[in-house]
């Protein structure tokens, strides 16, 4: 979205022990993997959303009219300000970027990619 977010103000807001709960890639990338093989939808985490947030309440508008246009869940990106949600398949993903860009919310991009299995 055409909102900017100072990555500095986000990590001057963030709670000490936020950091204390380390989770790796390899935790998503799993999480990722099982919900493509059956196992339900993925939820994205990321410790700095509720943080970026409470200090821009405008993005927060931003991730409702996400879900009105069906994006659930909606995660942000490292401190802010961009968006995605994972989608079970190309046409899910079609449906909801065309409603994106009938709300201009700003860029829609749609990505596809391969998830490894390392089971």
């Amino acid at each position: 979205p055409p909102v900017r977010v100072s990555t500095r103000q986000v990590y001057e807001n963030v709670p000490v022990d936020l950091t204390n709960r380390p989770k790796g890639i390899r935790f998503f990338l799993r999480k990722l993997a099982r919900s493509h093989r059956g196992g339900g939808r993925v939820e994205p985490f990321n410790r700095l959303q509720e943080v970026t947030l409470r200090i821009c309440p405008r993005l927060g508008e931003v991730v409702e009219r996400m879900r009105r246009c069906g994006c659930e869940p909606v995660s942000m990106t490292g401190s802010g300000s961009a968006f995605f949600t994972p989608c079970a398949s190309r046409k899910e993903a079609n449906v909801i970027a065309e409603g994106l860009v009938r709300e201009e919310i700003g860029d829609v991009f749609e990505l596809s990619s391969n998830v490894p299995n390392d089971d």
